[in-house]
């Protein structure tokens, strides 16, 4: 099932408008909740899942992969939900719990 949200939508469900490092989000990339492969992604870091973190930002193009949805609804909505893992999703939140 395909989940989208749209930008204020998402940072009223997570009580914030999330910045990465302080600064606004790069023209193309997107805030991606992570919360529904948490697990999934826990178990490939072997890590605990509350060491995932909630949201990453994500190149569009990866973005749309692992949200499985179009470029165009994400660009229009800034925002999505991972129903799937890729090798950047992977990485993007290996990078994230690393500071």
């Amino acid at each position: 099932m395909k989940r989208f949200l749209s930008a204020s939508a998402f940072a009223l469900a997570l009580g914030a408008v999330p910045l990465i490092a302080g600064q606004a989000l790069a023209a193309d990339t997107v805030i991606v909740d992570v919360k529904p492969v948490a697990s999934e992604l826990a178990r490939h870091l072997q890590v605990t899942p509350d060491r995932i973190p909630s949201t990453v930002e994500l190149p569009a193009k990866v973005a749309a992969g692992v949200c499985e949805t179009s470029l165009g609804q994400l660009r229009q909505s800034g925002a999505c939900q991972a129903t799937s893992m890729s090798q950047g999703l992977i990485k993007a939140v290996r990078q994230s719990m690393r500071g």
